[in-house]
């Protein structure tokens, strides 16, 4: 049996939608280009797919005002293993730069483990979370993390202790977090047309 390309394996995951390989992978650009930009990631270059992929190098690369870096990588393979993550200790540990490795099943239990205690630069997402952009549905309404100083503002205003525990959650494992990687503890402000309400991310 003939092995898959990589556009048939991501088609199969998660892409029912599609008209075919090569739209799926514009569709999954076009989300992962959004997510960059409200991320505050304005200045955006965009590689050939395909041989990003075979060179292991990023498709996406974001840049910010303040000089800051994004680089989202589409992986190949199925999982994303540990040796694939090792390979970007050199480049990227030192936390200047966030990644995004996005893939078809996500990272294997030993690189999931290993990339929550050694890499919080890292971001784990599947072709799955990125094939439609969650902000853009009627009822996702806008998210958006507080800065400290209106932290303690809005905890003055209500009342809140110190770890703001009285606040609602919001999962860190919500679609909208993942989308704009909120961290556990962030405080995020949901406009509603009825107004604004706040959640604190665990």
């Amino acid at each position: 049996m003939q092995k898959q390309s990589f556009s048939e394996r991501v088609i199969n995951s998660c892409c029912f939608g599609a008209s075919s390989a090569d739209e799926a992978l514009r569709l999954i650009v076009k989300v992962c280009c959004d997510l960059t930009i409200d991320r505050g990631y304005g200045e955006i270059s965009v590689a050939c797919v395909h041989g990003a992929v075979q060179a292991g190098t990023p498709v996406i690369i974001g840049r910010s005002e303040d000089g800051s870096y994004l680089h989202i990588f589409f992986h190949g393979e199925d999982r994303v293993g540990v040796k694939f993550m090792r390979s970007l200790d050199e480049k990227y540990s030192s936390g200047d730069i966030e990644v995004v490795v996005v893939s078809i099943e996500g990272p294997t239990t030993c690189t999931k483990k290993e990339t929550l205690e050694l890499r919080p630069w890292v971001q784990m997402l599947t072709f799955n979370d990125v094939f439609i952009n969650v902000t853009k549905h009627c009822l996702v309404h806008k998210h958006r993390r507080m800065d400290p100083e209106e932290i303690a503002s809005l905890r003055s205003r209500l009342g809140l202790s110190e770890k703001n525990q009285e606040l609602p959650k919001l999962s860190s494992t919500d679609p909208v977090a993942k989308y704009y990687r909120f961290r556990k503890n962030d405080i995020i402000e949901i406009s509603r047309p009825t107004g604004f309400y706040y959640r604190q991310v665990v």
